[in-house]
Protein backbone atom coordinates (compact mmCIF):
# COMPACT_ATOMS: atom_id res chain seq x y z
CA UNK A 1 0.00 0.00 0.00
CA UNK A 2 1.00 3.37 -0.73
CA UNK A 3 0.17 5.19 2.73
CA UNK A 4 2.48 7.22 4.79
CA UNK A 5 0.57 6.24 7.72
CA UNK A 6 1.21 2.47 9.14
CA UNK A 7 -0.62 1.32 11.43
CA UNK A 8 -0.56 -2.58 11.47
CA UNK A 9 -3.31 -3.59 13.41
CA UNK A 10 -5.65 -1.21 11.28
CA UNK A 11 -3.99 -2.48 8.22
CA UNK A 12 -4.86 -6.33 8.87
CA UNK A 13 -8.86 -5.48 9.52
CA UNK A 14 -8.63 -3.50 6.43
CA UNK A 15 -7.48 -6.53 4.37
CA UNK A 16 -9.74 -9.03 5.70
CA UNK A 17 -8.06 -11.08 7.99
CA UNK A 18 -9.38 -13.60 10.51
CA UNK A 19 -8.46 -11.66 14.08
CA UNK A 20 -7.36 -13.47 17.17
CA UNK A 21 -7.15 -12.11 20.52
CA UNK A 22 -4.20 -13.53 23.26
CA UNK A 23 -4.03 -11.84 26.19
CA UNK A 24 -0.64 -10.67 27.33
CA UNK A 25 1.12 -10.05 30.59
CA UNK A 26 3.19 -7.14 30.45
CA UNK A 27 6.23 -6.75 32.43
CA UNK A 28 7.23 -3.28 34.22
CA UNK A 29 9.54 -1.35 32.25
CA UNK A 30 13.22 -2.10 33.19
CA UNK A 31 14.33 1.43 32.84
CA UNK A 32 13.08 4.60 31.66
CA UNK A 33 10.04 5.92 30.55
CA UNK A 34 7.89 5.41 27.11
CA UNK A 35 9.06 7.88 23.77
CA UNK A 36 4.92 8.06 23.36
CA UNK A 37 4.00 10.84 24.87
CA UNK A 38 -0.10 11.94 25.55
CA UNK A 39 0.28 14.16 22.59
CA UNK A 40 2.08 11.70 20.29
CA UNK A 41 -0.39 8.67 20.98
CA UNK A 42 -3.36 11.41 20.30
CA UNK A 43 -1.59 12.61 16.98
CA UNK A 44 -1.21 8.81 16.04
CA UNK A 45 -4.64 7.93 16.74
CA UNK A 46 -6.06 11.21 14.71
CA UNK A 47 -3.74 10.21 11.63
CA UNK A 48 -5.03 6.21 12.03
CA UNK A 49 -8.98 8.01 11.72
CA UNK A 50 -8.02 10.32 9.21
CA UNK A 51 -6.52 7.76 6.99
CA UNK A 52 -8.67 4.98 7.58
CA UNK A 53 -12.40 6.77 7.41
CA UNK A 54 -14.39 9.49 6.31
CA UNK A 55 -16.80 9.69 9.28
CA UNK A 56 -15.40 13.04 10.44
CA UNK A 57 -16.09 14.14 7.31
CA UNK A 58 -19.27 13.06 7.16
CA UNK A 59 -19.92 14.19 10.56
CA UNK A 60 -18.99 17.68 9.87
CA UNK A 61 -22.13 17.46 6.97
CA UNK A 62 -24.29 16.29 9.05
CA UNK A 63 -23.80 18.71 12.00
CA UNK A 64 -24.26 21.68 9.66
CA UNK A 65 -27.40 19.87 8.34
CA UNK A 66 -28.71 20.07 11.70
CA UNK A 67 -27.56 23.83 12.57
CA UNK A 68 -29.64 24.18 9.14
CA UNK A 69 -32.67 22.54 10.47
CA UNK A 70 -32.13 24.36 14.17
CA UNK A 71 -31.97 27.47 12.64
CA UNK A 72 -34.98 26.68 10.65
CA UNK A 73 -37.05 26.14 13.78
CA UNK A 74 -35.29 29.04 15.51
CA UNK A 75 -36.59 31.38 12.56
CA UNK A 76 -40.37 30.26 13.49
CA UNK A 77 -39.84 30.49 17.29
CA UNK A 78 -38.55 34.44 16.45
CA UNK A 79 -41.26 34.59 13.89
CA UNK A 80 -43.89 34.13 16.54
CA UNK A 81 -42.76 35.74 18.94
CA UNK A 82 -42.00 38.52 16.58
CA UNK A 83 -45.58 38.64 15.42
CA UNK A 84 -46.85 37.97 19.16
CA UNK A 85 -45.14 41.19 20.03
CA UNK A 86 -42.14 39.65 22.22
CA UNK A 87 -39.29 40.72 20.82
CA UNK A 88 -38.56 44.84 21.52
CA UNK A 89 -35.08 45.40 19.42
CA UNK A 90 -35.76 46.01 15.93
CA UNK A 91 -33.63 43.67 13.69
CA UNK A 92 -32.63 41.34 16.56
CA UNK A 93 -34.47 38.19 14.78
CA UNK A 94 -33.33 38.68 11.48
CA UNK A 95 -29.29 38.88 12.50
CA UNK A 96 -29.78 35.84 15.11
CA UNK A 97 -31.59 33.85 12.21
CA UNK A 98 -29.27 34.10 9.13
CA UNK A 99 -26.07 34.11 11.59
CA UNK A 100 -27.30 30.48 12.50
CA UNK A 101 -28.44 29.42 9.07
CA UNK A 102 -25.37 30.92 7.07
CA UNK A 103 -23.21 29.07 9.69
CA UNK A 104 -24.88 25.80 8.80
CA UNK A 105 -24.59 26.06 5.48
CA UNK A 106 -21.11 26.54 5.31
CA UNK A 107 -20.43 24.20 7.70
CA UNK A 108 -22.17 21.49 5.12
CA UNK A 109 -20.80 22.65 2.42
CA UNK A 110 -17.38 22.52 4.45
CA UNK A 111 -18.16 19.21 4.92
CA UNK A 112 -18.95 18.46 1.21
CA UNK A 113 -15.81 19.49 0.20
CA UNK A 114 -14.20 17.68 2.90
CA UNK A 115 -16.19 14.36 1.51
CA UNK A 116 -15.23 15.02 -2.02
CA UNK A 117 -11.21 15.06 -0.78
CA UNK A 118 -11.91 12.45 1.16
CA UNK A 119 -12.67 10.38 -1.90
CA UNK A 120 -9.68 11.97 -3.76
CA UNK A 121 -7.25 10.92 -1.01
CA UNK A 122 -8.57 7.18 -1.02
CA UNK A 123 -8.20 7.02 -4.31
CA UNK A 124 -4.47 8.93 -4.31
CA UNK A 125 -3.59 6.01 -1.89
CA UNK A 126 -4.06 3.56 -4.86
CA UNK A 127 -5.32 0.85 -2.01
CA UNK A 128 -6.32 -2.22 -4.07
CA UNK A 129 -10.52 -2.46 -4.45
CA UNK A 130 -10.20 -6.40 -4.19
CA UNK A 131 -7.87 -8.40 -1.82
CA UNK A 132 -7.36 -12.19 -3.70
CA UNK A 133 -6.65 -15.06 -0.86
CA UNK A 134 -6.13 -17.55 -3.58
CA UNK A 135 -6.24 -18.62 -7.34
CA UNK A 136 -7.72 -21.48 -9.00
CA UNK A 137 -7.61 -22.69 -11.85
CA UNK A 138 -6.18 -19.52 -13.05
Amino acid sequence: MGDNIKCFTVEVRWVGFKIGYQPVVKNARAEGTSGYTWAKLIAFAFDNIIAFSNKPLKLALRLGFYIVVFSIILALFYLIRYLAGGIAVGGFTTLIISLWLIAGIFISLIGMVGIYLGRVFDKVKDRPVYIVKELINF
